[in-house]
């Protein structure tokens, strides 16, 4: 039976996906090597750019398809990107061609720990499942730091403040290697923590991440530092020009008040922390012009410092605060 042009074009196409699917592409220069780009993209990763870095993991693998780096680096732009079991299969597919690749053993065990806080597992479970892969590469390469320091932030996100100090003062003892300053940042972090004992486990949880997002910062403000609380026992009575929320008439929001709130929430795990810090009044976590309360956007220093202000307004009814110092 003869085959027509596209039959033939169809299973010449699953020929060359069998057979790896990538077409090597010839080194330019004696440093266009796949190490050299795997490196790059690992420091792009590490200053949080994951186009670059996914570039670089990609150029990596052009000149060397089994190169295992490459896998692994893509394993971890993936994880970044919330895409767990895609980063699972990179690591799978990097330990496939070399199941002593140090690198690969590491990037597993971030994105072990990146999954579970993510999907909420059981954090024992996960620690554990991310501690036998960053132990397995330390037994292969002793001399490296940065599979305790990845243990050590592991540990601290699970909790185990701890233990996360023993680790980061293993890799401040080598004294060597990049990884130090960076362990003695983490560790001076934990200290500060530990002497600010938060009082709730999402307190503590919140505490170790290095970035906070404005639900983190609803659920904190109630649930730590109990605002609430605190403003309804400071709160004076109604007069003239004292600060009055969008509650103080009836107690609870208008019909109308009600559903813009819920419009500019939107569906997130957040959802009851945000709208009652919303019921508060509280200045820096409004819903903005556009209808939106971005809950997954990052808190900046700038909104951080406005949510301050807003709550000092809040405790001491000084609703002049924030422009009582202009003109100075």
């Amino acid at each position: 039976m003869r085959l027509n042009h596209r039959c033939l074009s169809v299973l010449a196409a699953v020929a060359i996906c069998a057979c790896g699917g990538s077409r090597q592409i010839s080194p330019q220069s004696s440093l266009d090597t796949p190490q050299t780009h795997y490196g790059r993209g690992m420091l792009a990763f590490q200053e949080g750019d994951l186009w670059t870095a996914q570039a670089q993991f990609e150029r990596a693998q052009g000149p060397d398809d089994d190169f295992p780096g490459s896998y692994a680096g893509a394993a971890l732009v993936a994880s970044a990107q919330g895409e767990f079991f895609r980063a699972r299969q990179s690591i799978s597919q990097a330990l496939h061609r070399d199941s002593e690749f140090v690198d690969a053993h590491i990037a597993l065990g971030r994105v072990v720990a990146a999954e579970g806080q993510s999907k909420g597992r059981d954090t024992a479970a996960w620690l554990q499942e991310a501690t036998r892969s960053f132990r397995r590469a330390s037994r292969l390469s002793p001399e490296r730091a940065d599979a305790d320091f990845y243990l050590a932030q592991a540990q601290a996100q699970a909790g185990e403040t701890d233990i996360a100090m023993a680790s980061y003062q293993r890799v401040i003892a080598r004294n060597r290697g990049g990884f130090v300053s960076r362990a003695m940042a983490e560790a001076e972090r934990l200290q500060i923590i530990q002497r600010a004992a938060p009082g709730t486990q999402l307190g503590a949880g919140i505490a170790v991440q290095h970035t906070i997002t404005h639900a983190e910062l609803a659920v904190l403000l109630l649930e730590e530092m109990k605002l609430e609380e605190l403003v309804r026992q400071r709160r004076v009575p109604d007069s003239q020009g004292a600060f009055r929320p969008p509650t103080a008439v009836s107690g609870k929001p208008s019909t109308t008040m009600a559903s813009e709130m819920t419009v500019g929430i939107g569906s997130t795990w957040a959802r009851p922390w945000l709208q009652r810090a919303l019921e508060l009044g509280l200045p820096g976590l409004e819903v903005a012009p556009d209808g939106t309360l971005g809950a997954a956007e990052i808190v900046s220093r700038t909104k951080f410092a406005c949510v301050v202000e807003g709550i000092l307004s809040l405790l001491t009814s000084a609703d002049d605060l924030p422009t009582r110092y202009v003109a100075l």
